[in-house]
């Protein structure tokens, strides 16, 4: 309604302009009336012809793509995407941008197509194209693939955060977690206010036994986001969880404030509430930990790990019938998982 209450009045703009000087040339000499014409032209040009080829331009190829991802319309969406590329000379520059509105709806093996035929065109200096192709890959379980592509970008650009970034998130991925470390290191260089690389380093040094390291790290994430005011939850959760590892009471105790913070900021994760019950069962704060297990269970009934720590409250509480059920259903809930493809 806005767009066409727009064109209505640039027309009716435009139609009083040249009304005016219609006005005014009746009665002028011809010279005055050639440089009149002239200037009527120039005002046209500037008042008209701009809304009027705003109103043929076609929608961008990438806006109606998305459009129809967004919609569900993948056949459609091919259909148009693969006439669009057949009808102009062949251009890495146009795969790897088709390529990434697949890449933003996650149509991975779309996208992969598209941004290998990027690379095919243009290798070198394409990092974009190998950056995405690695992370598209990594969701279609082809490991080394994925790797050796987040390399690659790395080597085109090393000036790019998120290329070091990815890189490392997938060694560590991968279960290679020293092999990680440099990577992280040069993304926190790069750019030290991402919280995110905290996290990965944190992760990684906790996975190779250095704990005070890991801690330090994850603190600076949760400096980070609070620092930005954000309500992103996990850092207290990847904190609470490194200080859980031991059965010191004191760490039980800054562990539990972790993750109460964390439940603060997301009520609903389940996570958040079993780390509460798992501190407090350290503490040995029965009644509150069945609580937060409780819930736990209740937020994610497929989880087995509440039950278990469950069957130790229940034992705890004297309640043999409650601990029994809930071994049962760990044990239950274990089978099940371990089945699953």
């Amino acid at each position: 309604m806005n767009e066409t209450t727009d064109e209505h009045r640039s027309v009716h703009l435009c139609s009083s302009v040249v009304s005016f000087f219609c006005s005014l040339l009746g009665d002028a000499p011809l010279g005055k009336v050639r440089c009149s014409i002239i200037w009527l032209c120039i005002l046209c040009s500037l008042f008209l012809l701009p809304g009027l080829y705003a109103m043929v331009q076609p929608e961008p190829i990438t806006s109606q793509l998305a459009n129809l991802l967004t919609a569900g319309k993948l056949a459609e969406a091919d259909l148009i995407s693969k006439r669009y590329l057949s009808e102009r000379p062949a251009s890495s520059e146009t795969f790897l941008e088709i390529g990434r509105v697949y890449f933003d709806h996650d149509q991975w093996e779309r996208a992969a197509d598209l941004l290998r035929e990027s690379i095919k065109l243009k290798n070198q200096n394409n990092d974009v194209a190998h950056l995405l192709l690695g992370l598209s890959l990594a969701e279609l379980k082809q490991a080394e693939e994925s790797e050796r592509e987040l390399l690659v970008a790395v080597q085109q650009n090393p000036r790019s955060e998120i290329n070091w970034y990815f890189a490392g998130w997938r060694l560590l991925q991968r279960s290679k977690y020293e092999a990680s470390l440099p990577y992280f290191y040069k993304a926190l260089e790069l750019n030290p206010k991402n919280p995110n690389t905290c996290r990965a380093l944190g992760s990684a040094l906790s996975r190779t036994g250095s704990y005070g390291l890991a801690e330090n790290y994850y603190k600076k994430a949760i400096e980070l986001v609070e620092q930005e005011g954000s309500q992103t939850f996990e850092p207290y959760l990847d904190l609470s969880y490194l200080l859980l590892l031991g059965n010191q009471q004191e760490s039980a105790g800054q562990a539990l404030e972790y993750a109460r913070k964390a439940v603060t900021l997301n009520p609903q994760s389940a996570d958040a509430h079993y780390l509460c019950g798992k501190a407090l069962l350290k503490l040995e704060r029965y009644p509150e930990a069945r609580n937060e297990l409780v819930s736990a269970a209740q937020l994610k009934p497929q989880d087995g790990r509440p039950h278990f720590l469950l069957a130790q409250v229940y034992d705890r509480l004297g309640d043999t019938q409650q601990a029994r059920a809930a071994r049962q259903t760990f044990a239950r809930l274990s089978n099940k998982n371990a089945t699953s493809p």
